[in-house]
């Protein structure tokens, strides 16, 4: 089991205590878990945690910007709309279309890969996948622009 599946079932399952004034009564409450995505490398022999990235919740455009809101409904970013025409966003990445190729970024709005779009044309984007359809065809990619599967459209 991966450690962010692990983090979201313990945070279903707990309920955390809360201590009244005698220690024999004990009122459990649940509490709410935020699903956030925490990127975590390796610096030498020591480990090191960047900053937790808040899941997307939905981007829009105004004037000449992109908003970007995280799980909170706060505004998390906001970009420039000439990076490129916005096609489809999910919790932890969107995807653009810039002159003839695709640009996936992250919650922060930092590019992760430019794919050219001779691959095919958008169709959707869930998780960490998009899937674009190239003639009778329709292949899976990752943010980072692995190929993952195909098979044959209907």
């Amino acid at each position: 089991m991966g450690l962010s599946a692990l983090l979201v079932s313990t945070c279903r399952a707990m309920r955390e205590p809360q201590f009244v004034k005698r220690v024999t009564e004990v009122a459990p409450r649940f509490f709410i878990c935020r699903l956030t995505f925490c990127e975590i490398r390796q610096y030498g022999s020591r480990w090191q945690k960047n900053i937790c990235n808040m899941a997307i919740s939905s981007i829009e455009h105004r004037s000449s910007y992109y908003d970007i809101f995280d799980a909170r409904g706060k505004k998390a970013k906001t970009i420039p709309d000439h990076i490129g025409e916005l096609l489809g966003w999910s919790d932890r990445f969107f995807i653009v279309m810039r002159s003839g190729y695709y640009d996936t970024y992250d919650e922060q709005g930092k590019r992760i890969k430019t794919i050219p779009a001779t691959i095919g044309n958008f169709v959707s984007i869930c998780a960490d996948q998009f899937i674009v359809r190239r003639s009778a065809y329709l292949d899976t990619y990752d943010a980072w622009g692995k190929k993952i599967s195909t098979r044959v459209a209907r």
